[in-house]
Order: C-alpha cells, then structure tokens, then sequence
C-alpha cells in the first residue's frame, strides 16, 4: 500500500515517482523480484488519468474514428482530421510521445543503471526543482494582466518540445509532470492546456512503459508475486493518482509550484547528505 501510494501521487505531482520508488526502497530494505509489482502500480496510475480524462480521450477515440478513414484518402480528409480539435490532439500527443518513446527503448539499459544510485536521484531532484522554479516565475509573470503574454496555441512544434522533457524525465528524479507542464508554459502555452496535455502524454508512456516490462513478466522472465499485494498495490496507485492529478490542477490554477521546487531540492540535500542506502 505504502508503495502503491508513493507511486500513485508521485506520478503526476511534480516530484518525481521514479525517485521516491527508489528512495522508499531503499528506506523499507525492500527489493522486489522482478517487475510485476512496477507494471500493476503503472496500470493503477494509468487508471487514475483515464478517469480524470475520459471525456477528452472519448471525444479524441471519436474524432479519430470518423475521420482516420477520410484523412488516408485525400489531402482534403486530412486538413479536415487536423482542423477537428480533438482529432489534432490525438496527433498531438503522439508527437509529443516520439522522444520518450526513442530514448526508452534505445537507452534503456543505460538509464536502468542510474536507478541503482541515490546520488543520480538527488541530481534529478536538483534538476527538477530548477523546471518548477522557472514555471513558477512564469505563471507569475501572467498573473500580471498588464503584462501578461496571450496563450499559445499547442502546435506541433510545441508538442515536441514538450516531449523532448518527457523524454528528459527518463533520468530518475526528474518528474515527467514537472518537466513537461514547464516545457508548454515556457512554450506560452496556457496552465490548463499545459496539465491538460501533460497528462494526456502520460498514457502512452506509462502505458508503453508497463507493456515494455510486462512482456518479461508474461514470458516468464520476472518473478511472480501474490495477487494480494498485487491488487492493494494497484487500487492504492488508481487513488492516490486520481487525487494527485486533482490537486496539481488547482494548484497550476493557482500559480502554486513553488513549494514543490523548495521540496525537491530539501530532498536532494538530505539524500546527498545523509547515508540512506544503496
């Protein structure tokens, strides 16, 4: 339960979840066999943002529908598919998903090893806390009406460069909700459209994520566990993301991240500081 709540929240707050699993980790003395305990939390959190978003991901599943068919036909089907709003942000977010997605499956081996060390953790919450001081002074800086620059509108362009910090938030210790809610306001784009796509690029990646790692679990390759903790791990992941991602938009609306960046560096000294664990 403990870790399905860590994982849950720290999926879409923008702390990092990858660092706090680490960090939990290796405070309890645990070490899981395997993976299939990561795949269930990964399933409860993509529960948790499916729920918040079902109505733009029914509308975008719509969209698509009916107008997929007319976009491979002409260029005419496809000005229209690019037109509809719901159907651009499908395509949207799939741009936005190429550089995570690339950088996952070809360095994959590579950034399993920074997960082996706290030290990479705290950098990652250096880091982070660097992305979220920078998004606080931007939505200040629109708080002003006088000053305030008018919101962008999320091209393709736009959504690759939030997908370039998607991809940086690999790096354990870098929140993938962080980097990529302050990639889109430095690209002008507005707080609600900003979470709001942050959010919808999460499916793809922690679904590509759980499916990565649950073919080895499904070709034997990873210890099984106990359905028990299995389904207390992924009903405590549903929850506690559902709650988180409920909580970040109304502080996004607020201007209010700047406590998260206090947060992350506080706990990068402390790890730095202080032996915790391997």
């Amino acid at each position: 339960m403990i870790l399905g709540v860590v994982q849950g929240a720290t999926e879409f707050l923008p702390v990092s979840s990858s660092g706090h699993l680490v960090l939990v980790q290796s405070l309890l003395g645990l070490e899981l066999p395997g993976i299939t305990f990561e795949v269930t939390v990964h399933l409860g959190t993509l529960l948790a943002v499916l729920a918040v978003y079902r109505r733009e991901i029914w509308q975008m599943a719509v969209a698509v529908a009916a107008g997929a068919g007319p976009a491979l036909t002409g260029p005419r089907g496809r000005r229209e598919f690019w037109r509809n709003p719901h159907s651009r942000l499908f395509l949207l977010v799939l741009i936005g998903s190429v550089p995570a997605a690339l950088l996952g499956l070809l360095g994959r081996r590579q950034l399993a090893l920074l997960f082996t060390s706290l030290n990479w953790v705290a950098v990652g919450w250096l880091v982070t806390g660097v992305l979220l001081l920078l998004a606080h002074r931007t939505l200040s800086r629109r708080q002003v009406p006088a000053g305030a620059p008018p919101a962008a509108d999320l091209d393709g362009g736009r959504a690759l460069w939030v997908g370039l910090f998607q991809g940086l938030a690999l790096v354990p210790g870098i929140s993938r909700s962080g980097s990529t809610v302050t990639a889109a306001l430095l690209a002008g784009v507005e707080a609600a459209a900003a979470a709001r796509f942050s959010f919808l690029l999460a499916i793809p990646a922690i679904a590509g994520a759980a499916l990565l790692d649950g073919v080895d679990v499904l070709t034997g390759n990873a210890p099984s566990l106990p359905a028990g903790p299995l389904l207390v791990g992924f009903a405590a992941a549903a929850a506690s993301g559902y709650l988180a991602i409920r909580w970040l938009l109304s502080l996004l609306a607020a201007g209010r991240l700047l406590p998260f960046a206090l947060y992350c560096w506080v706990l990068a000294l402390i790890t730095l500081l202080v032996p915790l664990g391997a």
